[in-house]
C-alpha cells in the first residue's frame, strides 16, 4: 500500500511546488516598473568653448563641485559694437571746445577716459585669444603625444602662445599707466566748475558699465553639480564648442526615488492612489515587498524606456508612480515586477 502511495505523493509534491515557483518567478505580472532617481543636466550658460573637464564618466561628485571651465565666444560682437560706440564719442569730444582752462582739464579727463577704455577693450580681447593659443597649445602637445601631429605644429603654437602672452601683458602696462594718468585727473574732478558738455560725460559712463558687463562675460565660466551623485554622461570633450543651454554631463543622484510603471490596454485594473502593489525585484534572490500607489497619470504617454515594454514597435501606458519599499535594496534604473491588487468588492 506505501509502494502504492509514494508516486502519488510525490507527484501531488512535485506539482505544488511547480505551480508556487511557476506563480513567482515565471508566471508573468501584471507590469514592469523602474526605479527611478533624480536625475539633472548640466547645461552651459552661453555659447562657449570648453578649457577644461574636471570630471569623467561613473565619477562621484557633490553638490558645488566644478565640473568644467568653458570660455565664452559670443562677447566679440558685443566688443565691437561697443568700440564703435566708443569712436564716435571720441569724435563728439574731439569737436567740442572751451574757452576757460578748468573746462579744457575737463574735457582732457573724458578723452583720456576714452583713452583709458579702448586700450580696456583691446585688453578683453587680447585675453580672449591668449585663451584660445593656451587651447590650441593643449591640443597640439596632445596630438604630438599620439603621434597624429607633426612636431612643427606644436612649435608655431608654442610661438602663438609666447605671442598672445607678450601682447596681453603689453596692453596690461597700457591699461595701468592710462589708468594711473587717469586717476590722478579723478582726484581733481570735484574742483571742476565747468562742464563741457554733460551729455558726454553720462555718455562715457554708460560705456564704461557696458564694458564691465561684457569684461565679466569674457571670463571663465566655471560650471558647477548641482546635486550629489554620479555622473552617468559626458556628451562634449574638451576643445568642443557648445551652443547656449546647451547640455553638458547628466548627473544621476545616488539614492533611488520612486518606481514608475506604465499599464497597457486594456486595463487589468482601474489604478487609485492608496492601491497595495507587490513589488518584486529581479535579483538572484528575487525579494518581495509591498508598497502602494502614490500616483496616476492622466493620460496615457509613450513608453520610452525599452525595458518596460517586450515589442520593439512603440507602445503608450498609463504612468503608475508606487512609493519604494524601504525594505527593497534596489538601485536606480533597476527593473521590477509589479503586481496592482484591486481591492476586494464589498458584500452587498
Amino acid at each position: 500500500m506505501r509502494t502504492r502511495m509514494l508516486p502519488i505523493l510525490m507527484f501531488a509534491m512535485t506539482a505544488f511546488i511547480a505551480s508556487m515557483l511557476w506563480h513567482d518567478a515565471v508566471s508573468p505580472s501584471m507590469l514592469l516598473g523602474e526605479v527611478s532617481a533624480h536625475r539633472v543636466s548640466v547645461n552651459s550658460t552661453s555659447a562657449a568653448t570648453i578649457q577644461r573637464l574636471t570630471i569623467r564618466r561613473l565619477a562621484l561628485v557633490k553638490a558645488g563641485d566644478p565640473i568644467a571651465e568653458l570660455s565664452p565666444t559670443d562677447t566679440r560682437a558685443s566688443l565691437d559694437l561697443i568700440q564703435s560706440d566708443l569712436s564716435l564719442l571720441r569724435l563728439k569730444a574731439n569737436e567740442t571746445s572751451v574757452n576757460d582752462s578748468q573746462g579744457r582739464m575737463m574735457l582732457d579727463y573724458e578723452r583720456l577716459h576714452l583713452d583709458w577704455m579702448s586700450e580696456k577693450i583691446a585688453l578683453v580681447q587680447s585675453e580672449a585669444n591668449q585663451r584660445r593659443a593656451n587651447m590650441d597649445l593643449e591640443v597640439s602637445k596632445g596630438l604630438v603625444k599620439e603621434a597624429t601631429q607633426s612636431p612643427r605644429f606644436l612649435q608655431e603654437a608654442e610661438l602663438a602662445k609666447a605671442s598672445a602672452d607678450a601682447e596681453v601683458q603689453e596692453r596690461k602696462s597700457l591699461v595701468e599707466a592710462l589708468g594711473s594718468r587717469l586717476q590722478v585727473l579723478r582726484d581733481l574732478q570735484p574742483t571742476f566748475n565747468a562742464k563741457p558738455d554733460d551729455s558726454l560725460k553720462l555718455a562715457i559712463n554708460n560705456l564704461e558699465t557696458r564694458l564691465s558687463d561684457a569684461e565679466q562675460s569674457q571670463r571663465l565660466i566655471t560650471l558647477r553639480s548641482p546635486i550629489d551623485g554620479i555622473v552617468t554622461s559626458v556628451l562634449h570633450s574638451e576643445g568642443e564648442s557648445i551652443a547656449a543651454n546647451e547640455p553638458l554631463v547628466t548627473i544621476t543622484a545616488l539614492q533611488p526615488g520612486n518606481i514608475i510603471g506604465y499599464l497597457r490596454q486594456p486595463l487589468p485594473v482601474e489604478p487609485a492612489i492608496g492601491m497595495e502593489v507587490e513589488v518584486r525585484s529581479h535579483g538572484r534572490s528575487r525579494q518581495k515587498s509591498t508598497s502602494t500607489v502614490v500616483h496616476v497619470g492622466s493620460q496615457f504617454e509613450l513608453i520610452t524606456n525599452p525595458s518596460l515594454h517586450p515589442t520593439a514597435t512603440p507602445e503608450v501606458g498609463l504612468p503608475v508612480e508606487v512609493l519604494l519599499p524601504p525594505d527593497l535594496n534596489l538601485r536606480p534604473g533597476e527593473i521590477v515586477s509589479l503586481v496592482i491588487k484591486a481591492p476586494k468588492p464589498e458584500n452587498l
